[in-house]
Parts: structure tokens; C-alpha cells; sequence
């Protein structure tokens, strides 16, 4: 199936931009689960040795640390901070709903020109 797959990356401060890759893969659902079975598997390694970022899904090479961001919490009673890790997924469409859903505002004007 073709599929076109989406995503923010940014430091939060300087540069960010939009990622937008066409690929093919089985299906939209069996990509999204296996993007995270990828990004979970890279949390639960980090924590124990250094592991590389990047990771390849349907020939595309992705850096999980693009789709995971750390928040931020203080705990009141003590000095002690926390970050809470969450999983941003990308956006994945097919490459009709791609088309339906980024078509310029102002197409069916120009195609009567």
C-alpha cells in the first residue's frame, strides 16, 4: 500500500521543520504499530547501554529520538525532578487521503482557467 507518513522534528528553540516521506507498507495500522514496537524498543535499551537512534522501517531511516520527548516534573516535597518520556507517533495516510487532504485551497478555480 501506498502510504505517505508525516512528522514535526525540532529542537524546540531554533529549527524545526515538517518531514513529510512517501513509502509502502503492508497497511497504515501495521506501520504505526510497528513505528512503535521500534520507539519502544529503543526506550527500553537506552536506559540500560548506549544504543544508536536510528532505526529503518520500510527502507526509510527514522531517528527515534525525532518521535520521543521528555517532560519536564518537579515534585513539590523534595529537590528531586522527573521527566516523563512520551511517544510522539507520525501522521500516515494513504496517498489518496494525502492528496484529499493537502489539495491547494484554490484547485478547482485553477483547473477551470
Amino acid at each position: 500500500m501506498k502510504l505517505v507518513v508525516s512528522y514535526h522534528v525540532g529542537d524546540g528553540y531554533t529549527y524545526s521543520c515538517d518531514v513529510t516521506t512517501p513509502l509502502e507498507y503492508e497497511s497504515a495500522e501495521a506501520f504505526i504499530v510497528h513505528f512503535e514496537d521500534k520507539l519502544k524498543e529503543y526506550l527500553t535499551k537506552c536506559d540500560e547501554e548506549y544504543t544508536p537512534s536510528e532505526f529503518t522501517l520500510a527502507g526509510i531511516e527514522f531517528s527515534a529520538t525525532d518521535h520521543i520527548w521528555n517532560q519536564r516534573q518537579e515534585k513539590r516535597k523534595s529537590d528531586k525532578v522527573e521527566y516523563v518520556r512520551h511517544i510522539d507517533l507520525p501522521t500516515v495516510e494513504t496517498l489518496e487521503e494525502w492528496f484529499e487532504n493537502n489539495k491547494p485551497k484554490e484547485a478547482a478555480s485553477l483547473s477551470t482557467r
